[in-house]
């Protein structure tokens, strides 16, 4: 019967010793792959939060830049700068359908975040509010002993927004201004189809009221003659003679009528939620109530949060 013969202890110390070599050579090679796996989460999440917040931008344009603070508010939520901070985040979140893993690095560590105060910026002769966010990450690297600490070269101007990025530090800018150029584009061309519409509409009141140059057809005032005395309802009601329910410029176009008698429907509403504005009595519009004469006109506007507008001028010209 043959007899078991287990290592000598020299021979476990030799293979000990082996083994220790091998991972010593391997262990660097691990390290690197890893780490290299970890940077390319971080950019992976650094992009899809860069798209998650200009969709929350585009939704909450308004509620956004109704703040002047740097902060973020994105409706029910107000991020504040710094250490990232989960609660904050839920409406992000939510909107982007995301996982609360977003909300960490490729390393497992809160982004660093900034917001700048409300910034204007001219664009076709309109100051456009908006603000600059920026999401930031270390990658893994250790400064002053800090885990989330960012190189100190890298900086963030809450002013202006202006972002400079250091060392290993990687990041994400969200420039606001990219968002309101696309809505207001968008209202701009609205606003300007509407006024020509109540244009033509005009004119043809006009037409059918023996085409009186005396008389304002952009709204009806009961008798009042130097106003459209005949139309049929739903008439457009004169800003002069009513109450904005807001205290806003103008009035809303619904409560003029005048969605009703042009059948805007949607498009009576602005890409941010708001309802579009009408002065067709008070200035700056040319009415009978200011003394002006021919052409009259009236004016359909959206109001920025800060409460300038993008408007364009229906001219009554009776033909």
């Amino acid at each position: 019967m043959l007899r078991q013969r287990g290592f000598t202890l020299a021979e476990v110390l030799v293979a000990v010793i082996i083994v220790g070599l091998l991972l010593a050579a391997v262990m660097p090679l691990f390290t690197q792959n890893v780490t290299f796996m970890q940077r390319i989460e971080t950019r992976t999440r650094l992009d899809r939060l860069h798209e998650a917040i200009l969709l929350v931008y585009r939704q909450q344009a308004w509620t956004i830049d109704s703040q002047a603070d740097a902060v973020l508010a994105t409706g029910t939520q107000v991020i504040q700068p710094g250490a990232l901070v989960d609660a904050q985040w839920a409406d992000v979140l939510r909107i982007a359908g995301l996982g609360p893993e977003m909300l960490r690095d490729g390393h497992n560590r809160p982004w660093q975040v900034q917001i700048s105060q409300r910034l204007t910026r001219m664009r076709a002769g309109v100051a456009v509010p908006y603000r600059v966010i920026a999401l930031a990450s270390n990658d893994g690297g250790d400064y002053d002993g800090a885990a989330q600490a960012l190189d100190p070269g890298t900086t963030f101007d809450q002013a202006t927004g202006a972002v400079t990025f250091a060392g290993r530090d990687v990041g994400t800018v969200i420039d606001g201004f990219t968002v309101w150029d696309e809505l207001a584009g968008t209202v701009d061309r609205q606003v300007r189809s509407i006024a020509d519409a109540y244009s033509t509409w005009y004119r043809a009141r006009a037409r059918q009221s023996g085409r009186s140059l005396a008389a304002d057809y952009f709204a009806s005032r009961g008798a009042d003659a130097a106003w459209d005395v005949t139309a049929a309802a739903p008439q457009v009601l004169a800003d002069c003679d009513l109450v904005a329910p807001d205290g806003l410029w103008g009035v809303p176009l619904w409560q003029s009528q005048l969605d009703q008698v042009l059948g805007l429907g949607a498009s009576a509403t602005a890409p941010w939620g708001q309802a579009l504005r009408l002065r067709n009595c008070a200035a700056p519009a040319r009415s009978p109530v200011n003394g002006a004469a021919q052409p009259f006109t009236a004016v359909v506007a959206a109001l920025l949060p800060t409460g300038v507008r993008i408007e364009a001028v229906a001219t009554g010209v009776p033909q």
